[in-house]
Formats: structure tokens, C-alpha cells, sequence
């Protein structure tokens, strides 16, 4: 069977009288009131003509809409510099590198670059000498090619993992904190031994990086941090010629530093930028000061 329908007799299509959502047929653009017109955003369902329109993934959405789920200007910042190259561990490495190269073309004397001499930590002279700046040039030394390679690789790994996390800005206030930590451990345990490296301040990106995965509901140990921080604990105590004291001080102080500084899950005290910074500048002065009494043990080191 079939059906026909006469062309003259149709029913005519009912259009909703006003209400919520629902439009006339005369609406006029919400910005230009001399323009008739019959779209709609989709998300505020205010009139508005072509010009005035984008396209979305649903519909179109009229500008005003299109401001207000905008980003922040700073958020703009964040999310380029989460998304973007760590910056920070870069530089980092690129200035570890350079003073590396440096003390490799300074002269030696019986096979110490006079650069680490000069700069290196040791507790004797930070002491009488007043050399306090040891305690962080140190941190930038180092003896032989294995040795800066090892750290420049963990750093580059372990670095960028962090600086992603907290930004860039957080992760070099942490890695000056776990540097000027493993430091002054190194000054309590060895005060008498020539001590440099980037490790202790490594060990506080790792033990930082733990924290930061912790808060936001990852697990270290799946990823392999945890595993990491235990076998290089493991092997600070195993390998000769060490610094056990600089790379359990970077561990403790990093760990220390992201905890104040990461306002992640936050509680009250910390919620502040102010006090998350006033802090941690507090554990690096309480640091600095640790080397510092810390350089004045030689003569009768804790250990």
C-alpha cells in the first residue's frame, strides 16, 4: 500500500514561544543589533550572526564564550613550558659541561686540574679561608670524563621528568637545596677530602622526582625511581672513593625542597606561594649554614 499527501495541505512546523532555549525567527546578533539572524551559540544559546560565530566541536560558540573558556595568560606559560623542552635541565648540563671543559685545559698539578683545586670542596680552606662559595662550585666540578658522563645522563633523564612536573623555575630552587645539602654532609662525614660532582644535587632530583610522581597519584616504583634510588644508595656505599655524605645529603635535601615547594595536595601552611618560597629558602639557608659549621669539623670530622 501507499500514501499520498496533498501539496496544499501540510502541517506547519511549530516554533516554541518563548521559554529557555528558545529562539525567535526575527532574533537579531547579540553584537550587531542591525543584523537578522536565525544561528545560535550552542553553548549559551545567545543570537548571533556569522562574523560573530566559530565553529566548535559541537555547534558554533559565539565570542563571548569562546573568552570565557580562554586560558589565563599564565596558564598559557604553563602549559607551554609543560609541554615544551626542559629548559632548565639544559642549561644545567650545557654550564657543567663548559666548567668541565675548562678544568680539562687548566693546568695540573700531580693530576689535579688546578680548577678543581681552586674550587673544589674542602673543608680546611672553607674554614680558614672564609671560601664559602666551594660549597657551590663544587657542584659543578668534576674529575674525569666517566664521571661527569654518568651525571650529565642522569641528570638529563632524571631532570627533565621533574622539571615537567613542577616547572622550571621549582625544580633549580630544589636542585640548588639537594646541592647545598649534599654539601654540607660531605663537609661532616670528609671534611678533609677533595669533593666534587653534580651527584649530590642528582640525588636530590631523584629523591624529588619521587615525592612530585607520589603526590600526583603515580607510582615510583613502577616507573623505576624507587628502584634507582635504592641501587645508587646501594652503590655510594660499595664503590671507593664515593662521597657518601654528598649524595645522601642531595637526597635528603631534594626530598626536603619539593616537599615545601610542590603546592600539590598542599596542606593549609603551604597552600601560599609566599610561605612554599619562604621556606624553601629557609632550607637553603639552613643548608649553607649546616657547610658551613659543618667545614669547621677537619680536625676532628663526625665520622
Amino acid at each position: 500500500m501507499a500514501s499520498w499527501e496533498s501539496p496544499t495541505f501540510r502541517p506547519a512546523r511549530e516554533l516554541p514561544v518563548g521559554g529557555a532555549g528558545s529562539h525567535d525567527v526575527d532574533d537579531t546578533c547579540y553584537r550587531h543589533p542591525d543584523r537578522p539572524t536565525g544561528r545560535h551559540c550552542t553553548r549559551c544559546g545567545r543570537a548571533a550572526c556569522a562574523e560573530c560565530l566559530r565553529p566548535a566541536a559541537v555547534g558554533s560558540h559565539c565570542l563571548e564564550c569562546l573568552r570565557a573558556v580562554a586560558p589565563s595568560p599564565v596558564e598559557k606559560v604553563r602549559s607551554r613550558v609543560a609541554t615544551g623542552a626542559p629548559v632548565a635541565t639544559a642549561a644545567l648540563v650545557a654550564a657543567n659541561v663548559v666548567v668541565y671543559l675548562w678544568s680539562q685545559a687548566a693546568q695540573s698539578t700531580r693530576g689535579l686540574s688546578s680548577v678543581i683545586a681552586r674550587f673544589g670542596l674542602f673543608g680546611p680552606i672553607v674554614a680558614e679561608n672564609g671560601e664559602w662559595y666551594r660549597l657551590i662550585t663544587s657542584g659543578f666540578l668534576h674529575f674525569d670524563l666517566r664521571h661527569i658522563g654518568f651525571n650529565m645522563v642522569m641528570l638529563w633523564l632524571l631532570g627533565r621528568q621533574l622539571e615537567r612536573i613542577i616547572g622550571p623555575v621549582r625544580f633549580l630552587a630544589v636542585y640548588a637545596v639537594a646541592l647545598l645539602g649534599g654539601s654540607a654532609l660531605a663537609l661532616l662525614l670528609s671534611p678533609n677530602a677533595i669533593t666534587a660532582g653534580a651527584s649530590g644535587a642528582i640525588f636530590g632530583v631523584m629523591s624529588a622526582l619521587y615525592v612530585a610522581m607520589e603526590r600526583r597519584g603515580l607510582d615510583p616504583w613502577n616507573s623505576g625511581v624507587g628502584s634507582l634510588i635504592l641501587i645508587n644508595v646501594f652503590l655510594s656505599f660499595m664503590i671507593p672513593n664515593i662521597s657518601i655524605g654528598g649524595h645522601l645529603g642531595g637526597l635528603v635535601g631534594g626530598a626536603l625542597a619539593v616537599y615545601v615547594l610542590d603546592d600539590r595536595g598542599a596542606e593549609t601552611w603551604r597552600r601560599r606561594a609566599v610561605v612554599r618560597w619562604g621556606a624553601a629558602a629557609g632550607l637553603g639557608v639552613l643548608m649553607f649554614g649546616a657547610g658551613l659549621v659543618a667545614a669547621s669539623t677537619w680536625s676532628s670530622p663526625l665520622l
